[in-house]
């Protein structure tokens, strides 16, 4: 059994395994999609005309949202930001992107697989510790850039997080410590027998972030 569409854009047949196969052309190219009933192929393939007809058509693509965040990265994050935010991105990637989108395509991912994993980070699960409001937006702030840059590169038409809602982030008073506290850190880590209190003594000094301590290399620290 073959139809075909009335306007000439698209066909559709049956299968010796009984699903249903659609095809289309679009930049001289034929593609195929797939459907379980006549039905399901005839709506893939009216989509799939609609995007063409619209410019709203992105190629198929294997690429997975673990994949893209990698590319990005190390290809545009890397050159773009400090060592301290690269630090951070890195981390967000790796604990808390990629375990729970990685394996979704780039091109489905939608607001509702994000939403619910901002849900999940900001309340806790399995003995995994809340995030704080302000961490969950420094993860967003990232992922959202990545996605925009996913977007000007033609992998995607639209960016899913722009319906992502997020806990507000309440700013607390910074209090630093008073000239007998710091004394009484440095002298407390100076005495203590554990590799990190190198580190309490070194940011006491220098004033560096978390961040910035965690990135250091001893390359950085012995350099003339």
């Amino acid at each position: 059994m073959n139809k075909k569409r009335a306007n000439g854009e698209g066909s559709i047949s049956k299968r010796t395994d009984g699903r249903y196969m659609a095809r289309y052309t679009v930049n001289h190219k034929q593609k195929t999609i797939y459907g379980h009933t006549y039905e399901e192929a005839r709506q893939k393939l009216n989509e799939k005309l609609y995007e063409i007809a619209t410019g709203t058509y992105i190629e198929p693509s294997k690429d997975t949202v673990a994949g893209w965040l990698q590319d990005w990265l190390t290809t545009y994050a890397l050159i773009s930001v400090k060592q301290s935010p690269y630090v951070s991105y890195e981390a967000y990637i790796r604990l808390h992107l990629k375990p729970e989108l990685g394996h979704i395509k780039l091109t489905s991912l939608t607001t509702e697989h994000v939403q619910r994993v901002f849900n999940k980070k900001y309340k806790g699960s399995d003995g995994i510790p809340a995030l704080s409001p302000k961490t969950l937006r420094n993860i967003y702030n990232m992922f959202n850039a990545a996605i925009e840059q996913a977007i000007a590169n033609g992998k995607l038409i639209r960016n899913p997080l722009k319906g992502v809602r997020l806990p507000k982030v309440t700013k607390k008073e910074m209090r630093i410590l008073t000239p007998d506290e710091q004394l009484a850190l440095h002298i407390a880590a100076e005495n203590a027998n554990a590799l990190a209190a190198f580190g309490i003594i070194f940011t006491l000094s220098t004033g560096v972030r978390l961040g910035e301590l965690l990135g250091f290399q001893w390359s950085d620290l012995t350099q003339s």
